[in-house]
């Protein structure tokens, strides 16, 4: 997956925690480290100033201009649904949003897999008879949960109507496509769901990593509709989620059936906890 960008020695390290690396961590003039199931393996493949100047280009496709677009945000997607990270000096307009980076001096990427099944433990609490549940996956970086809903928007896509505001390009890699569902991308995930729930008349809608107050009025506008909605949030607990984003615990019970929170304790994917917010009500 990554010959075509990095160099044979770094491509070797990486295989040797095939299906269990996460992350793909170079800067300038160290070593390159992997981060394996949550923790750090550091290798011995020093990476010189030409050595990041060439992977630098490979990833940018030969023009690091190219790609300002996204890489204001922090990152750019490659064509496999890999997420590229990259640090280094921002350059900042008038109101203070970064225009463009400069002097890139280290990158991050995250590797994305199709795990055919991955949704099995869950796909009955968040489906029956003929039922989609409102949901939110809560898990940390790195625990799997892009790689669930992949699996979800494969198996939903059976039966139902889907749409996927893929504002990161991740959850549908490039040239994929899944039946019955179609994808918005290149915008900002409430405003991708918003134009397919006016556009579209989709049944479900999926989207990763939500969090911010435009997120939940997008989500409640899609429930009053009707819409189900299946989506992603960072967190290593329930509190935690609840603690630190724009959703509080009282409107998550509202508006979300099931909350399901994932770990890697035993490896990606590691169900810790699924949550029947009504039931947890009459508790």
């Amino acid at each position: 997956m990554l010959e075509e960008y990095l160099p044979q020695k770094m491509c070797l390290w990486i295989e040797r925690y095939k299906g269990t690396v996460t992350d793909v961590t170079l800067s300038v003039n160290e070593n390159m480290y992997l981060t394996v199931i949550g923790s750090i393996v550091d290798t011995d493949c020093f990476v010189t100033e030409q050595d990041f100047q060439n992977i630098l280009t490979s990833l940018c496709r030969g023009s690091l201009y190219a790609n300002q677009s996204t890489l204001k945000t922090g990152y750019i997607t490659l064509e496999n649904g890999y997420r590229v990270g990259m640090t280094g000096t921002a350059v900042t307009e008038r109101d203070g949003t970064i225009s463009h980076l400069r002097c890139i001096k280290s990158v991050n990427i995250r590797i994305s897999r199709f795990i055919q099944g991955a949704s099995g433990k869950i796909i009955d609490h968040i489906r029956n008879d003929g039922r989609v549940f409102n949901t939110v996956i809560i898990a940390p970086p790195g625990a799997g949960k892009t790689t669930i809903l992949r699996d979800l928007a494969i198996r939903l896509g059976e039966d139902f109507k889907v749409g996927i505001a893929d504002e990161r390009e991740e959850i549908v890699p490039c040239g994929s496509s899944f039946r019955h569902t179609f994808v918005m991308k290149g915008a900002r995930k409430h405003d991708c769901m918003l134009s397919m729930l006016r556009s579209m008349a989709p049944q479900v809608i999926l989207t990763d990593e939500i969090g911010t107050k435009e997120d939940e009025m997008a989500i409640i506008s899609l429930i009053n509709s009707g819409v189900k909605v299946i989506c992603t949030a960072h967190g290593y607990s329930e509190r935690d989620f609840f603690e630190r984003a724009c959703f509080k615990e009282e409107k998550i019970d509202k508006l979300f059936e099931r909350i399901v929170v994932l770990s890697s304790r035993h490896g990606p994917g590691t169900i810790e906890k699924i949550i029947h917010t009504k039931e947890r009500a009459h508790d």
